[in-house]
């Protein structure tokens, strides 16, 4: 698709890319929108593969918007795709986790605190074109810093710690290091890949190999929250 054709109404949604909402005070449901450019065919016209998903606190996806893949018309092996691949899932889990931006270790993860009528209308005036993110705001939001907190706690900045410095090949191993039971690393793992905070692979014989994907995360606290000042008037 050429610079002349694109829809301007589709390139804004780009800037939403990577954003993750954390909407409710305890950190447990949250919201993840994937924006990409990709080659105009007809089952994507606008150039774009996006996913919007709602996810609760287990990690189940439980309503999603996408078009990754085609919509079949009708079941069984003779069925038929239909055109546009724009369709809805409901109560399907799937666990995700932040892209990766350049080289392994990324610079800082910046997460912001903001209430959720100021996530929805950050989030609407970037889909309007009206608002436009700056390079350094943040794309993990949360409702408050207790509900931040409640994610990475001490105890779990201190496990992120020792995985940065040990690079354990197993979860097996990482309760060696830090004498916590196996069942308990796997919930809060699993727990803070959602937001991003670490990345978890497969590796030999089925082991979870756990990685810190940034050198430091750091939480934005000023007094008036950045990236949101007048947005509720656009």
């Amino acid at each position: 698709m050429s610079g002349r054709d694109r829809d301007p109404g589709a390139e804004v949604l780009l800037d939403l890319d990577g954003q993750v909402l954390v909407v409710d005070a305890k950190g447990g449901y949250w919201v993840r929108f994937s924006v990409n450019r990709v080659a105009s065919t007809p089952e994507r016209p606008h150039g774009l593969r996006y996913s919007l998903t709602l996810h609760g606190p287990d990690g189940s996806r439980l309503i999603g918007f996408d078009n990754a893949h085609p919509v079949r018309e009708s079941r069984g092996p003779g069925g038929r795709s239909r055109g546009p691949v724009d369709h809805k899932h409901r109560l399907e889990t799937k666990w995700t986790t932040l892209e990766r931006e350049g080289s392994y270790l990324m610079r800082t993860l910046r997460v912001g605190i903001a209430s959720y009528e100021q996530m929805k209308a950050r989030t609407i005036a970037i889909a309007r074109g009206k608002y436009k993110p700056a390079a350094g705001e943040p794309k993990v939001w949360f409702t408050s810093a207790e509900s931040f907190a409640r994610v990475l706690s001490d105890r779990n900045r201190a496990l992120l710690g020792i995985i940065a410095a040990s690079g354990p090949e197993s979860l097996t191993r990482l309760a060696e290091l830090t004498g916590r039971k196996k069942s308990n690393l796997s919930r809060t793992l699993k727990t803070m890949e959602r937001y991003g905070f670490v990345q978890l692979s497969h590796g030999a014989r089925g082991s979870i190999i756990p990685k810190v994907p940034y050198q430091r995360i750091s939480l934005i606290l000023p007094l008036s929250e950045p990236g949101l000042q007048g947005i509720e008037a656009a």
